[in-house]
């Protein structure tokens, strides 16, 4: 494709700003036009539009981060390795210019293929082949198995709430069986979902779970190699009797290994504390 000549598109945003000087530039703004007369949008807008983009995109993930509203298992948009949005939402603000943000995420989007930036085929093309080349898995991508993390927002992970929650003795063993802190942590991490007011720390020793919309309620977690008990506090003192989530109890099943039980037993554990300490009836 050669560039005959650089032509400038006008467009309503042009005659908006002869009347207001300070109106932003756009991407119609500056344009160049090849001999066949399709736009030929300039890389710098183009850089300036998608970086725009991408901001929104961000802040409308780290909202839902923070509000834990992505499902564990829920498809949804990854911006890259750590950063997901739901699908909805990613459409809802990308619009039309969802496979271009994508090839310009992924880097794509240079001199040369930006002249096919109105080819959606082309850019397409481009998405494809980088996410085969995608090595990391950091590219930006829909998928079906996102490894969204809301442990890592607690104050106090798995890892140390087992130093906390076992005899002194054997806290070392523990934490050192990676198997069993990887099957509390996806069992706390479903529990999490929908709970954006749940954190776990530590209060004299004791691993806690705590609500900030439910200041006068906890539940102190004691956590051995094989079982999670859980005992409900109410303004600071006990109130109930232990219950005790032992992954020896979930029946095996056809399929069921042993970390999907300790999982099981551990999202049961998680969904009975915070039952008590987010309950808002």
């Amino acid at each position: 494709m050669t560039i005959v000549q650089r032509s400038w598109i006008a467009c309503g945003s042009c005659h908006e700003r002869d009347n207001n000087p300070d109106a932003p530039i756009t991407l119609d703004d500056m344009t160049q036009t090849d001999s066949s007369g399709v736009v030929i949008p300039a890389l710098p807008d183009v850089e300036r539009r998608m970086r725009e983009l991408d901001d929104r995109l961000y802040a409308k993930a780290m909202v839902q981060y923070r509000n834990r509203e992505i499902h564990p298992e829920e498809e949804c948009y990854q911006l890259d390795g750590g950063t997901f949005i739901s699908e909805a939402a990613f459409e809802m603000i990308a619009g039309d210019d969802r496979e271009r943000y994508m090839a310009w995420k992924n880097g794509c989007i240079d001199e040369c293929s930006v002249r096919y930036w109105n080819e959606p085929a082309v850019m397409s093309y481009l998405i494809d082949r980088s996410l085969e080349e995608d090595t990391d898995s950091d590219a930006c991508c829909w998928t079906d198995a996102q490894s969204i993390d809301y442990v890592r927002s607690c104050t106090l992970p798995p890892s140390l709430m087992m130093r906390h929650g076992v005899t002194r003795g054997r806290s070392d063993a523990l934490t050192s069986a990676w198997h069993i802190v990887a099957a509390i942590e996806d069992g706390l991490n479903y529990a999490l979902y929908g709970h954006p007011s749940i954190d776990i720390i530590g209060w004299d020793g004791t691993t806690v779970i705590v609500s900030v919309c439910q200041s006068d309620r906890a539940v102190a977690v004691m956590v051995e190699r094989d079982a999670i008990t859980m005992r409900a506090m109410l303004r600071g003192d006990p109130c109930s009797i232990p219950v005790t989530f032992d992954w020896r109890g979930i029946p095996r099943g056809d399929y069921a290994s042993e970390h999907y039980r300790r999982f099981r037993a551990a999202k049961a554990a998680f969904d009975y504390a915070i039952s008590w300490v987010d309950d808002m009836a």
